[in-house]
């Protein structure tokens, strides 16, 4: 079956996009590698054009909605945020970190060329097609923190867009494109 991104226009119909670290190897429990990430999430959206409706980056993955400015610009959006987020925290994870994704690029059967496997190799979408689906997901990204214990409100996780749309504050990193409109009062 093709994926989401390969039968829609992804500058049509957002996405709602996840990835995840090899080995699931919480790198982002690290504020200041978070937010170096988000940084460059900032940057890759600037480059590329993309807008970003919403985001949380956990410990171990991200979860975003994104809307491209062309046709299959999601995909080159994430593969260069992917790349330059890989080499970010290979400089600055432990060396028994960096051991474990050495392994996990063998395991997997990367190219010798390739030291490390930080990202698993591909990330998964689903089409927004309506309103409905778009508050769910919309939903479900801010109350990832909530649900994983992190946090009691949405608003209060800092690597999150929920203050943005829960408590007013403009995202300190990120520039989102504003969506609330979908919200309808819905809260974790």
């Amino acid at each position: 079956m093709k994926r989401g991104r390969s039968r829609i226009d992804d500058s049509v119909y957002p996405l709602f996009v996840t990835t995840a670290i090899t080995e699931f190897i919480p790198v982002f429990r690290d504020s200041d590698l978070a937010k170096r990430a988000l940084r460059l999430l900032e940057e890759r959206r600037r480059r590329e054009k993309m807008r970003v409706f919403a985001y949380v980056l956990m410990a171990n993955h991200l979860h975003a909605i994104v809307q491209a400015s062309r046709k299959g610009g999601t995909s080159h959006f994430m593969a260069s945020w992917k790349s330059l987020t890989a080499r970010l925290i290979i400089e600055s994870v432990s060396p028994a970190a960096r051991e474990a994704f050495a392994k996990a690029a063998r395991a997997y059967g990367e190219p010798e060329r390739k030291a490390h496997k930080v990202w698993m190799s591909r990330f998964d979408d689903v089409a927004l097609f309506d309103q409905s689906i778009f508050a769910t997901k919309l939903e479900y990204i801010h109350c990832n923190p909530v649900k994983a214990g992190l946090v009691e409100r949405a608003e209060d996780y800092p690597f999150s867009s929920a203050g943005f749309y829960y408590a007013g504050c403009r995202d300190s990193i990120v520039e989102l494109t504003d969506c609330r409109p979908l919200l309808a009062g819905r809260k974790c």
